[in-house]
């Protein structure tokens, strides 16, 4: 289930596993969206009326939001990842959420056609 640089971790009991769906506080929650690898979670921070997402591996770089089927040789089920992105970005489409990619900068998904673009913040 895990890959060889984390199993041993999880075998002493140094890791923490948690759902999905998993809700750290009241300002940090997980977000599924698996598809780079079966548990892949991004994490959505909300405070003080504004939010911020970290993507994560969702994309690796931001041509995957125009072209939204160009999944990365890493991805473990790329049918899946295509599918994440395509709700993950849907869902913070045109919104003021800040989002930052694990592989690139800050910024905000715009709505373009049927995909997606990247307005990076400068």
């Amino acid at each position: 289930m895990f890959n060889d640089s984390v199993q041993p971790i999880v075998e002493a009991g140094k890791a923490d596993l948690i759902a999905s769906d998993h809700r750290l506080c009241e300002e940090i929650s997980m977000i599924p969206t698996p598809g780079h690898s079966p548990g892949h979670m991004s994490i959505l921070i909300q405070s003080d009326g504004e939010q911020g997402l970290l993507t994560g591996d969702v994309a690796h770089h931001p041509c995957q939001m125009a072209h939204l089927g160009w999944s990365s040789t890493a991805d473990s089920d790329q049918a899946q990842s295509a599918a994440t992105r395509r709700e993950l970005f849907g869902r913070f489409a045109d919104t003021p959420t800040l989002v930052i990619g694990g592989h690139f900068s800050a910024g905000h998904i715009k709505r373009e056609g049927d995909a997606f673009r990247f307005a990076a913040l400068g």
